[in-house]
């Protein structure tokens, strides 16, 4: 059987490059899998980024000899499909919708504006899909409404994962602005004492320095799935500390102490994370290797992708 991985054409984003991870390990697998760049007059050249992967690159298959893969938030183009079989990869729920929470106003008319362009249908008529899902967060999302899926989670990029040589650290707090700053600017407030860094306008590089020489990486924002970031930080020797939104609530998503987990739901909240950043502060090294079986677990994430991968080549 042949596979068609739908992806956006230039695009450079974690959930991207995870489309191009899976036409990798389809083709690992001894599948003919090719990465389809939409709109497909786009081109068909990978990005650089991508390049160190195993893709091939062709023109969308409708035959029913193909099995096309799509993302949630390129879901417009599977009722396209009139022959091939398709299956939902939804990296996200928040995203089919539109949803980043930054504000009501923002999120409604990110909502409004994917059913106006027919790339959100109530998930009842969905159901003559497969789907599979990035994390348990939008397992049980789905299952609610009566759909069934099969894990297809994602790995890091693997240059990530680089031994890290010993450096020094400071007790700096990094966040990331694009995600949950009115919560974040509590905690901030609640502590002048220390500095909090901004994750913006950094390459990969400066990324990996930043949480190389720094102590924590604090998530305030909304979870969609299972996040890259936190991953990233951690990988690196920061000390996570997050709220317990969308995928962060799920231990199988976000595989942290629970002490590390502050509801921020809750009034107050900005003082029982300065008291447990006041806590890590005193001693960094106790509270990372707390973090070792989740560092662990970051490193097998490949493994464990390649296995799922195979699956789904048997059940197709």
């Amino acid at each position: 059987m042949r596979v068609n991985v739908l992806a956006p054409a230039n695009h450079a984003t974690g959930g991207v490059e995870a489309l191009h991870q899976l036409v990798d390990a389809l083709r690992f697998h001894g599948q003919t899998a090719d990465i389809i760049y939409m709109p497909e007059q786009a081109g068909l050249d990978v990005p650089e980024p991508y390049r160190k992967y195993d893709i091939g690159v062709s023109m969308l298959h409708d035959s029913p000899d193909t099995l096309v893969i799509v993302p949630e938030t390129m879901f417009e183009y599977a009722p396209r499909l009139r022959y091939a079989k398709v299956l939902i990869w939804w990296l996200s729920i928040d995203c089919y919708y539109g949803l980043y929470h930054r504000s009501l106003f923002i999120d409604l008319i990110g909502w409004l504006y994917r059913i106006a362009r027919g790339k959100v249908r109530p998930l009842r008529f969905l159901r003559r899909y497969r789907h599979a899902v990035q994390s348990e967060y939008a397992a049980c999302y789905l299952a609610r409404h009566g759909l069934a899926s099969t894990m297809l989670s994602d790995y890091l990029n693997q240059e990530l994962l680089a031994p890290i040589e010993p450096s020094t650290r400071q007790f700096r707090v990094l966040f990331n602005p694009k995600k949950g700053m009115k919560q974040t600017a509590r905690i901030i407030r609640a502590m002048p004492e220390v500095e909090f860094m901004p994750l913006q306008g950094l390459d990969r590089q400066q990324l990996a320095a930043l949480f190389r020489g720094s102590e924590v990486y604090i998530d305030f924002g909304h979870h969609p799935g299972k996040d890259r970031m936190p991953r990233e930080a951690a990988v690196n020797g920061c000390i996570i500390v997050s709220n317990r939104r969308g995928g962060a609530a799920s231990y199988n998503d976000l595989p942290i102490p629970d002490a590390y987990k502050i509801d921020d739901k809750v009034s107050g909240f900005e003082m029982r994370v300065a008291a447990l950043l006041d806590q890590v502060r005193r001693d960094p090294e106790a509270a990372r290797r707390e973090f070792l079986p989740f560092v662990d677990h970051i490193h097998s994430q490949r493994a464990i992708f390649f296995h799922e991968v195979g699956q789904l080549v048997k059940s197709c």
